[in-house]
């Protein structure tokens, strides 16, 4: 597989797993139809891809649109994107508070032990 339709195919998934595409599984009966067909898939199906030795095993999903705009999908990204940050706010605060509790203990120790 070249680069370019292994970028494609990790954007695609990326879609998915963030929702802004839909996946839906063929049944076994396009499965199969596919299988025997020697046409070019339809732009909207796709092959599963064995992860050992990357070529097609024979199973496929159809692709559908979330049905959000553009702009929906960009303030969609950005909002995940401030989400994300805040909660890296809050772990650094928390590692910080943390922190300085355990210096101030383990001063208050050093201090109880003389």
């Amino acid at each position: 597989m070249d680069e370019r339709a292994d970028t494609k195919r990790k954007l695609r998934q990326y879609k998915i797993a963030n929702g802004i595409l839909h996946k839906t599984d063929c049944d076994a009966g396009e499965n199969l139809k596919l299988m025997q067909s020697n046409e070019v898939m339809p732009d909207d199906i796709f092959s599963y891809i064995s992860e050992e030795t990357g070529e097609p095993i024979g199973e496929y999903y159809r692709v559908s649109d979330s049905g959000l705009t553009d702009t929906e999908i960009l303030q969609y990204l950005l909002f995940e994107q401030l989400v994300s940050q805040r909660k890296t706010e809050r772990h650094v605060t928390f590692f910080y508070a943390f922190l300085i509790t355990e210096l101030i203990s383990g001063v208050v120790l050093l201090f109880l032990s003389l």
